[in-house]
């Protein structure tokens, strides 16, 4: 069974900031110790469940006036390709919309810029180096989403 749920904050995200250590640090390399930052103890974290498990996770939050940040997405290795990180992003969209968001931004590792894509997301302006890899800026206002191309598989 797959079931999804958001909580805000870290009280009850603790399934998110695991996979998200397991993906990004066991997995990528990336320092646990900047794992969780300043913005998960605000930030709304969207995490999807198979038979009772965190499969996929990623959070929203509010970066300035109708700017909201989409980030840490991340799906679980046995999982991947199997649409659950498309779920997580729908569900971040759709958050960041429904709470008055004009924009959406991230930052993509380059392999994920065409996951991104799919969503509308175009790359902005330089990439950025993030603990020594490279990410790209990316953007979409949220009148240019097109719902239904936002909710097919890719």
């Amino acid at each position: 069974m797959i079931f999804a749920k958001w909580v805000q904050g870290l009280e009850g995200a603790q399934d998110a900031i695991s996979l998200r250590k397991e993906v990004f640090c066991g997995e990528q390399g990336f320092d646990p110790d900047l794992e969780v930052d300043e913005r998960d103890a605000t930030a709304w974290h969207a995490m999807v469940y198979r038979d009772g498990r965190c499969v996929a996770a990623g959070r929203a939050f509010p970066e300035g006036a109708g700017v909201w940040r989409i980030g840490r997405i991340v799906s679980h290795r046995d999982c991947r390709g199997q649409h659950m990180g498309d779920l997580v992003m729908r569900m971040a969209m759709r958050k960041a919309v429904d709470e008055g968001a004009i924009e959406l931004v991230l930052l993509s590792q380059l392999p994920a810029m065409g996951f991104y894509a799919r969503f509308g997301f175009m790359p902005e302006g330089e990439q950025v180096l993030d603990e020594g890899c490279p990410h790209q800026p990316m953007r979409v206002r949220a009148d240019r989403i097109d719902w239904n191309k936002a909710c097919q598989r890719g």
